[in-house]
């Protein structure tokens, strides 16, 4: 019977019970490459916790702050506290917990055990989340309603009555349907977005036969209760299970009242406004189990965490500020892990959530009442907060006794050119490399010497914390773009240029998150992505460096990948530059790294028509849409070099920067005019950005090109029906400006006109 006791508990608990919504966004996503982590450090976490903090961001999302205050205050995690930080890390995360490919998914394991009862429905997959509301009103919200203990304990119970029973018996198919029909509603009625309802909400079980035995009564009404609850008819379940409390003959009756009280706290906290008449209702029921002698030791543990939870809710301000004293200090004894969800979870109400929205709004000191404050609290709003007084407060702490804790947030602030630069400044570079502070605050000081144009003493230090040993990738990153800041020539400038990144997110939830995840925690080291254009540099370059100097990169040392792509952006410059040296340098450079054109390029140099040639370069231009004036930033592109991307990333637009409808990382970066260049580069760079900003988006200036050569006089080469095809349909996948379409027409008159049997002409029946 201890097995039925189990899931009367778990079967109605839910893992987001604090944070009982969240968001999904929406696709497509691309894996872009990450330079420098701004919402958490770099993997594995537990170097993180372990106190290797890098440099300390204050994007950093609040619990990552928390363990960065622990570690500056002089009072590290222990290594409990450390592997309950991890845990709460990685649930958080793409909801880990519910995506570890190491673990066996208990919802699939559920559905194997009930495929192999004969004549059982067939039912490929179970969703566990529904939208918090019931009419539309919060569609894009949902929770976890049905957690994977629910489908453990099932599991369990069925293969416990097909052992005692049979599996085919009537007991056990009447409890399998059953038990289909409380699964049901995990997921809930279906949302249809066109007409904006729901289905009605799925059936429920019948309640047992008056003539089943009392096993079988009990198992109904615990199913039926559980049911209720899924399906938010809290109310209902509620009196289901203080029946089922009040029936000696359950084996559920002792745990009942807890269940009971835990759809009053569902109840009262799935609204955006908390409903607290339901949870004051909770705290009664609650405390009558805490109370009770007889009540089962985790019952009564479970209950106290739960009044905990209603009292951060009723009384939030006092249960911030003593999470906040209670965290600041080490030898945790509760649950930690707990203590920390529902610390930041407070914080996150009264200051705003971090850094799960899109937009979150500026962090504001005073949203935190003075019966509120704590050190701790002060010290992650001061860190996140961009307002002018959270400086003069950072540095005013800093000030009573210089400690590394407050030097942090007071660096972090200060603004070049003051006394008080000049003592923070002075006091980082003083910290030993030891100090958990190194880092972070020689990367401030570092900014601040940079823009004072104290450029000497910004090297000197910038290369004594380059000579640092496993540094984390993310840091490294940092501060090779202040390097690349401090570079005096080009020559300088490129061995910053490639880098080596330090993961790979979708970005989907907005937590750069790794798709291996699970695999990358495990591991005792940083874990690295691959190489790619810093974004700044490739801004640099793109905008501010001319062709004759961009010749000049040490390419030949990069990855491959990164070799190819930096050449067919020089190579296409060229074109469009019209630069007829640059080309013949480039064109049997290209052709060597790059196999896809290795045929046509070499067909090129020893064309010596100058209409055919131009017609050569248009061709290789329009059949790899890859092929743009411009390098690519972080990752490159995802479809292969001459196949459509469906996403817009193909050819160019008409700017300084690359496709994918000018959403590319180094949009988000600022764009630094480079200081070593000279006044002659920086106007030949300029020259050259409106002559390629003038030849248009790569359709309309692959459609201008081909239309010429169309209507000249003469032999015209048989791919031309070929290269028409793709340019009509080019604006349909790339960028295009008010003549595109127009072009797009002209060019498909000339194609039925001219060669109106031609294949590629029946396969073209649409202009774009």
């Amino acid at each position: 019977m201890k097995a039925f006791k189990k899931i009367s508990v778990t079967i109605a608990a839910t893992v987001l019970l604090f944070c009982p919504s969240s968001s999904f966004s929406c696709g497509p996503f691309f894996e872009e490459a990450v330079f420098s982590f701004q919402y958490h450090p770099d993997f594995p976490l537990k170097l993180f916790a372990a106190g290797k903090l890098g440099v300390v961001r204050p994007t950093f999302a609040r619990s990552y702050l928390f363990c960065a205050y622990r570690e500056l205050a002089g009072k590290p995690l222990s290594a409990n506290e450390q592997g309950a930080i991890i845990a709460l890390w990685e649930a958080r995360m793409n909801n880990y917990d519910r995506s570890n490919s190491d673990a066996a998914d208990p919802v699939k394991l559920w559905l194997e055990a009930r495929s192999k009862i004969a004549g059982s429905k067939k039912i490929d997959r179970i969703s566990t989340d529904r939208m918090v509301g019931s009419s539309g009103d919060d569609i894009y919200n949902s929770y976890l309603n049905c957690p994977n203990d629910a489908f453990v304990n099932a599991t369990n119970i069925l293969q416990q009555k097909a052992t005692k029973y049979g599996e085919g018996s009537d007991n056990v198919k009447n409890w399998l349907q059953a038990q289909d029909q409380v699964f049901c509603h995990c997921s809930g009625p279906e949302y249809h977005y066109q007409t904006k309802k729901f289905d009605d909400e799925p059936g429920f079980p019948e309640a047992a036969p008056k003539e089943a035995d009392p096993l079988t009564k009990a198992d109904r009404n615990y199913q039926l209760a559980a049911a209720h609850f899924y399906a938010q008819q809290f109310d209902l379940a509620a009196q289901e299970f203080d029946a089922i409390a009040k029936d000696s003959a359950s084996p559920y009756r002792n745990t009942a009242p807890y269940l009971a009280a835990r759809c009053m706290v569902r109840k009262g906290t799935l609204p955006k406004n908390y409903d607290l008449p339901s949870l004051q209702h909770a705290v009664l029921r609650l405390s009558a189990i805490v109370d009770d002698p007889n009540s089962n030791t985790d019952l009564r543990h479970s209950a106290h965490q739960l009044l905990s939870f209603i009292e951060y809710r009723l009384h939030p301000e006092a249960a911030l500020q003593a999470l906040g004293n209670k965290l600041a200090m080490p030898g945790s004894k509760g649950d930690f892990r707990q203590e920390v969800t529902d610390y930041t979870f407070l914080l996150d109400k009264f200051v705003g959530s971090n850094p799960d929205d899109e937009s979150p709004a500026p962090v504001k000191l005073a949203a935190i009442p003075k019966a509120a404050q704590s050190e701790l609290t002060d010290w992650i709003t001061l860190v996140e907060s961009s307002e002018p007084a959270a400086g003069l407060m950072a540095w005013q702490r800093w000030q009573e006794g210089k400690s590394v804790l407050w030097l942090v947030p007071a660096i972090m602030h200060a603004k070049s050119g003051g006394q008080e630069s000049s003592e923070l400044v002075g006091a980082a570079l003083n910290l030993p490399a030891s100090s958990p502070a190194y880092l972070t605050a020689r990367y401030y000081a570092l900014r601040l010497l940079i823009e004072s144009k104290k450029m000497d003493e910004a090297r000197k230090a910038l290369t004594e914390v380059l000579a640092t040993k496993n540094m984390s990738p993310s840091s490294l990153n940092l501060f090779l773009d202040q390097q690349a800041q401090l570079s005096t020539s080009l020559a300088e400038y490129w061995r910053d240029v490639v880098r080596t990144t330090s993961g790979v997110s979708s970005d989907s939830d907005g937590l750069e998150v790794p798709s291996e995840l699970c695999k990358i925690e495990k591991s005792n080291t940083y874990y690295l992505w691959t190489a790619a254009f810093s974004p700044k540099a490739a801004n640099v370059l793109n905008e501010f460096v001319p062709l004759n100097a961009l010749r000049t990169a040490p390419w030949a040392n990069w990855p491959v990948a990164m070799r190819r792509d930096y050449m067919q952006a020089l190579w296409t410059r060229a074109v469009l530059l019209q630069d007829d040296p640059a080309i013949n340098q480039l064109t049997p450079l290209l052709a060597a790294q790059q196999p896809l054109l290795t045929k046509l390029l070499n067909e090129y140099k020893t064309t010596t028509n100058l209409d055919q040639r131009k017609f050569l370069s248009t061709y290789i231009l329009i059949s790899n849409p890859a092929m743009r004036p411009y390098i690519t930033p972080g990752s490159l592109r995802q479809a292969l070099f001459n196949q459509i991307e469906d996403f817009h990333d193909n050819w160019w637009c008409a700017s300084e920067t690359p496709s994918r409808e000018q959403d590319l990382p180094a949009n988000k970066s600022a764009k630094t005019k480079p200081t070593f260049l000279s006044a002659t580069q920086v106007a030949e760079a300029s020259a050259e950005q409106k002559r390629l900003i003038s030849a248009g988006p790569g359709p309309t200036y692959l459609l201008t090109e081909l239309i010429s050569y169309a209507k000249k006089p003469g032999t015209k080469d048989k791919r031309l029906p070929e290269a028409l095809y793709h340019a009509i349909r080019s604006p349909k996948f790339g960028c295009f400006d008010k003549s595109t379409e127009g072009l797009s027409k002209t060019a498909f008159a000339i194609m039925h006109k001219q060669y109106p049997n031609d294949s590629w002409t029946k396969k073209t029946q649409y202009w774009y």
